[in-house]
């Protein structure tokens, strides 16, 4: 069976940063299939009944979604979500879209590939 190596496995900050920027980055998607299926409405009434059923649980998922969106975008904004590899700010605006890698220093939450820095420029993960 092949271990995998420590090293490259998340850390709970990893995690929980993934989580966080799933939340932050789930809105705008959201918002934009409820637009296109009230737009769609009125474009093709035969399909009513399957965009209504679409709609609602958008807009149901938009309505609980709505609050933590919120407080995790502005937790982004004030910087309080910190970067699990420099602990600087991951990202440093508000925005509708949370990049995958840290304004500061590079790291990559996704391939968990170290920024690289004046000794491990050129090192191959």
């Amino acid at each position: 069976m092949d271990q995998v190596d420590p090293a490259l496995q998340p850390s709970d900050r990893v995690w929980r940063l993934r989580i966080y920027r799933l939340l932050a980055n789930s809105f705008a998607p959201l918002f934009t299939i409820a637009l296109l299926a009230v737009a769609l409405r009125w474009t093709y009434p035969q399909f009513l009944s399957v965009l209504v059923v679409v709609w609602t649980v958008v807009a149901f998922l938009l309505v609980v979604l709505v609050v933590p969106w919120l407080v995790v975008s502005l937790a982004f904004r004030a910087g309080l979500i910190k970067c699990p590899s420099c602990g600087a700010s991951f990202s440093p605006h508000f925005a509708l879209w949370v990049s995958k890698t840290c304004q500061s220093c590079g790291f990559n939450i996704h391939t968990l590939v170290p920024p690289a820095t004046s000794n491990n420029r050129w090192r191959v993960p």
